[in-house]
């Protein structure tokens, strides 16, 4: 009866979603012990990735920009369907802000597409998004990507976002 409780008081301090807590790295994170004390209330996390599926039942009211212009400018992972193909990188985007909206259930979370749907992004694109959501009040940039080049231009972006006070997890 106490597991089933505190079970249920987790589900419901940190996600609409149960199946959310059936993770088992979640307690390699410290992510039981450390949502009854931060909730994300009053934070923007802005999500650097594919996008995110608005219709999942944990992400309602995630704010969808995207920064990638091409014919493939629309997610095709927002609110897929059986006929939806599947593009490299497919899904990324919903599982990281998922997890955001786990970690931070009272944050909100804007999912800033940046990857095309060939699995690729353009600094370019990362840049304008680090400049956009910091000009537009974000308190945290996730970014779940990496390079192996350096760009003068990626590093003005996180230095920008650096000076301003801007939380940035890659």
């Amino acid at each position: 009866t106490a597991i089933r409780s505190a079970y249920a008081f987790m589900a419901g301090a940190v996600t609409p979603s149960t199946q959310l807590l059936l993770q088992p790295a979640f307690l390699n994170i410290g992510l039981y012990s450390a949502v009854p004390g931060a909730t994300g209330r009053g934070v923007i996390i802005a999500d650097l990735d594919t996008g995110a599926d608005t219709c999942h039942e944990a992400l309602q009211g995630v704010v969808i920009s995207t920064f990638v212009a091409a014919p493939d400018d629309i997610a095709p992972e927002n609110c897929a369907t059986a006929s939806t193909p599947v593009v490299p990188g497919f899904g990324h985007g919903t599982r990281v802000a998922s997890l955001l909206r786990l970690v931070a259930p009272e944050a909100t979370i804007w999912a800033m597409r940046v990857f095309d749907n060939s699995g690729s992004a353009q600094v370019s694109d990362i840049y304008e998004a680090v400049v956009y959501a910091v000009d537009h009040g974000v308190n945290v940039i996730n970014m779940s990507f990496g390079t192996s080049t350096y760009s003068q231009a990626l590093q003005d972006a996180m230095d920008y976002a650096t000076a301003q006070g801007v939380t940035l997890v890659a």
